[in-house]
């Protein structure tokens, strides 16, 4: 798209709020080498469109591209020399640049300077900007420990502002360059945003964590425009109500541009949005879509309240509501009568009695016999699979007494 439909584009997006993470066309510029594959997959399993290109002879026509992203691994010769440079830098469209040697002041004029350390650091020592969205709900955390950062210390363009940095401020981490910024060295001005985010030494993607997994998402939302909030969530009806248990939930309705973690609020009593006043929370994690939990040792008869939580990185949020639900009646007392016994002789009788109805609920019973009459009585339950349509004779043989045969 052109400089003014990406403007009107990103100007729609603020103010429509618009939350959700966008879909975006990428143009991935690399050297094509196998270790940027893992980087093309992740944005590939992210949602976006991605074309992988070697450019150099200048960027040419990326009038299909949404973003820009210049991959750790391409070769900063060959994107330099007569306009290139400038030409780059001036494209209407935002840019997130990997490859510090791209960024020095004989190739881009990112940087006033062509030191690029190599920092044997897996952190970003600091977030300069913690309230920036580039950087909500992530860590510091950005390579795995076997893993070493190329880093850049030479002055900044005035007006970026600096996000995160490497070994004490030492480097540059991730800085942003706004629109109409002029490069150093005769660099050109940028024809919109440009992100430096620095990373591994190494090209392959799966070296990096997945908190800098997070900052790389977080980084293109904020290049497309994405505006970040709060979830939406809403309650679902309860299901699978019993007299003692019973299955509630709810539905992310928006994620507000990061999944949110999502916690239920039940009891006997509606507590609205005062957490701490609620009887019991379940805590799901991390949600997006539909969700739900069984509750158990739930009290029969009982009107019980529950209510959906979601925060994010950028806020909290309640369900607009309360639900509630009534667990079922406790089971009625079963009926249960005596028949005549049978059998009886010296050393042997049968007990019978009947079960005329469990009263809704398993049952187990017991006999017991006459003091007057010798031996010792074993008491066996009946089958809990009897139901009250289904009447059956409960018998209990005696066989204790000591002249048994």
């Amino acid at each position: 798209m052109n400089f003014l439909t990406r403007l009107t584009f990103r100007l729609s997006l603020i103010l429509a709020a618009v939350s959700a993470a966008q879909a975006a066309d990428i143009l991935l510029v690399t050297d094509d080498n196998v270790e940027t594959q893992s980087l093309n997959d992740f944005l590939v399993t992210e949602g976006h469109e991605v074309t992988r290109e070697r450019r150099v002879d200048g960027p040419g026509d990326v009038s299909a591209f949404d973003l820009i992203i210049v991959a750790r691994e391409t070769s900063s010769p060959d994107y330099d020399g007569g306009s290139k440079p400038a030409d780059w830098n001036g494209l209407s469209l935002p840019m997130i640049n990997m490859a510090p040697h791209i960024m020095r002041s004989t190739r881009w004029g990112w940087v006033n300077g062509n030191n690029t350390p190599l920092l044997s650091l897996s952190t970003y020592d600091n977030f300069l900007v913690p309230a920036h969205p580039i950087v909500q709900g992530a860590t510091t955390s950005m390579l795995t420990p076997a893993f070493a950062a190329s880093g850049l210390d030479n002055d900044l363009p005035a007006g970026v502002e600096e996000i995160a940095t490497f070994a004490n401020g030492a480097s540059h981490g991730v800085f942003v360059i706004p629109l109409g910024t002029p490069f150093f060295n005769g660099r050109g001005t940028a024809g919109d945003v440009r992100i430096g985010f620095l990373r591994g030494n190494s090209e392959s993607w799966d070296n990096v964590t997945a908190n800098g997994e997070l900052l790389l998402r977080n980084t293109i939302n904020w290049a497309l425009g994405t505006v970040f909030g709060p979830p939406t969530l809403t309650n679902i009806p309860a299901a699978n109500i019993l007299s003692n248990s019973a299955t509630i939930g709810g539905e992310v309705t928006d994620n507000g541009g990061n999944a949110p973690t999502v916690t239920l609020y039940y009891g006997d009593n509606d507590a609205g949005t005062n957490s701490a006043a609620w009887d019991s929370s379940v805590n799901l994690g991390s949600q997006d879509g539909t969700f739900s939990t069984s509750l158990s040792a739930l009290t029969p008869g009982t009107i019980y309240y529950f209510r959906a939580f979601g925060s994010n990185v950028s806020g909290e949020s309640w369900a607009t509501s309360t639900a509630s639900f009534a667990t079922l009646p406790p089971p009625n007392l079963p009926v249960v009568v005596n028949r005549p016994a049978t059998g009886v002789g010296f050393t042997l009788a049968e007990l019978n009695g009947e079960v005329t109805s469990t009263g809704g609920s398993l049952l187990w019973s017991r006999s017991t016999l006459a003091s007057s009459m010798a031996g010792q009585i074993r008491n066996r339950g009946t089958s809990p699979s009897r139901s009250a349509r289904n009447p059956a004779p409960i018998l209990e043989r005696l066989w204790d007494s000591p002249m048994a045969p």
